[in-house]
């Protein structure tokens, strides 16, 4: 299958330089679990429904397409203009009806327009493509519409079915009721001798006065294959933008520039992940990503775009070192970084968000970026032992110099590993961050979620648990295989958004429905769904 050969080239690249890779999307590491699983076993039973189904304390499934199979990656997003009104999206797993040689994913939208309380669920159109995942969801206030960017992939055995790695939007126009054929943003070639992308996120300039109100941004990993493995790649971040609602696209650009930071012998940032833009109040684009050219321990970057994406600034540091280099994680049975005690794939990369009370102009706009690492950990040995924490770092000149690197959580509170995580800010200025949780957990295994609170510019915290059951990984039905039930991937993020009202609505992979009572031999109990609550 195109995803072992995936692996295979990232095999070799490693022995070469294995800080320069940096994982590619969850599709691919997925489909090795679904090969000759149950056939029919995820069939969608309902291609649109309606959930309000209460976990208690208000937890909210938002799913009700299926509740056995995976839901994961959950993002989300609120309508400037209405508080109540909110769409989310996750990855949407299923067995092919036909053969199960490959999982079938889809991704799956959430509409809720009473604050949370009831959701629409249904299901992104496809262009052709057998998967497509990796969300992301924005609104735009010019065109009264909302957007979903995803990854589009051919999955298989046959030479049609290759990991071509595609990037596309589809636009609701009735508030996500319905949605759009999806508009090809950037088209992927597949792994051998060509280009695959990956990780797509968007951003909307809703600011009325800014020169480019109602530009669509779309940012993402362009993985460049020159020719059959083994040879040499490179993963720079790109970027697109529509100004006639994602109908169109202009042509993809390199943005992720130059640096002496970046040990590359022409200073080219060009081994990048995570992309995650946003837009301040003067139409200034801010993108910041994580960068693998680096000798040791990997850096958070960021560029800036004072003329609508048109040209950007040279990077700078946002986080000179971060501890997830492969020395720093324990790594799982596909050799991802994993956290101690478990095997599902982990990542330090968060987010990027801007205080909309801060500006308007560039120079005066706050940004914050919020990741988690292993600093607090066992690094550099045999085997490394996790502690992660969640940490924040704050710009109050548009991104042009950084402050330190601040933990969310010190003391007791700190124990365990926190991961995951994603922040927002409100109208007032108050940051919030929300973050899976091993700290409720003293065997360091389940995880929680935690939301934190900063009403002084990230100065201090204050923290309060916010699922009402936790969820426990190493019992997974899917994802398993070879594992003994503990699963090799629950997503590679968790999202969070706030609205006008500031009221915060944190969404996250929950692993607490134990859906198989009697599961095959050398699987796990529980499922992935989709899960969030209303915090006022």
């Amino acid at each position: 299958m195109v995803a072992f050969a995936l692996v295979c080239v990232f095999a070799t690249a490693d022995a070469q330089n294995v800080q320069k890779q940096p994982p590619v999307s969850g599709i691919f590491d997925a489909t090795r679990d679904w090969a000759n699983d149950v056939v029919g076993l995820g069939l969608l039973p309902k291609l649109t429904c309606t959930s309000d189904f209460d976990f208690g304390g208000g937890n909210i499934r938002v799913n009700c397409d299926t509740v056995n199979t995976p839901h994961n990656e959950t993002i989300i997003a609120v309508d400037p203009a209405d508080a109540n009104h909110i769409v989310a999206g996750s990855n949407d797993f299923v067995v092919r009806p036909d053969v199960p040689t490959i999982g079938f994913l889809v991704s799956s939208f959430y509409t809720s327009t009473d604050g949370g309380a009831t959701w629409f669920n249904g299901h992104i159109p496809t262009t052709g493509f057998n998967a497509t995942g990796d969300p992301g969801v924005a609104f735009n206030t010019k065109f009264a519409d909302v957007h979903f960017v995803q990854l589009g992939v051919n999955l298989g055995q046959s030479p049609r079915n290759s990991a071509v790695g595609s990037v596309e939007v589809s636009t609701s126009h009735d508030g996500g009721v319905t949605w759009g054929k999806p508009v090809l943003v950037a088209k992927g070639t597949g792994v051998s001798n060509g280009i695959v992308h990956d990780k797509p996120a968007i951003a909307v300039d809703n600011n009325p006065t800014s020169p480019h109100y109602g530009r669509v941004y779309v940012t993402w990993t362009r993985l460049l294959f020159p020719g059959p493995p083994p040879g040499s790649l490179e993963f720079p971040i790109y970027l697109a933008y529509s100004d006639d609602g994602a109908q169109t696209f202009s042509a993809p650009k390199e943005i992720s520039g130059s640096g002496s930071f970046c040990n590359e012998a022409s200073t080219r940032c060009a081994f990048d992940q995570y992309s995650s833009p946003v837009v301040g109040h003067d139409g200034a684009v801010y993108v910041a990503f994580e960068n693998f050219d680096t000798v040791a321990e990997n850096q958070f970057l960021l560029v800036r775009s004072n003329d609508g994406g048109a040209s950007f600034s040279a990077p700078v540091q946002v986080v000179p070192t971060v501890f997830d280099a492969p020395s720093d994680y324990p790594t799982n049975v596909f050799g991802r970084s994993t956290l101690t005690n478990s095997e599902f794939r982990v990542n330090s990369a968060g987010n990027l968000a801007m205080d909309p009370s801060s500006g308007p102009t560039a120079s005066s706009t706050v940004l914050y970026y919020v990741f988690s690492d292993n600093r607090n950990g066992t690094i550099h040995v045999g085997t490394p032992v996790t502690n992660t924490d969640v940490f924040i770092v704050k710009s109050s000149n548009g991104g042009q110099t950084w402050g330190a690197v601040t933990p969310v959580l010190t003391g007791a509170a700190a124990n365990n590993d926190q991961f995951f995580p994603w922040a927002a800010v409100d109208s007032t200025g108050r940051l919030l961050i929300r973050f899976s949780d091993r700290s409720y957990d003293s065997a360091n295994v389940q995880y929680g979620q935690t939301l934190a609170l900063s009403a002084d510019g990230g100065g201090s915290f204050t923290a309060s648990r916010i699922d009402t059951a936790l969820s426990d990984p190493n019992d997974s039905r899917w994802s398993s295989i070879g594992t003994n039930g503990k699963s090799t991937f629950i997503g590679d993020y968790d999202g969070l958004a706030v609205g006008s009202d500031g009221v915060a609505h944190p969404i996250w992979t929950d692993m607490r429905n134990v859906a198989f009572p009697n599961p095959p031999p050398g699987r796990g109990h529980r499922t992935e769904d989709a899960v969030t609550v209303r915090v006022p």
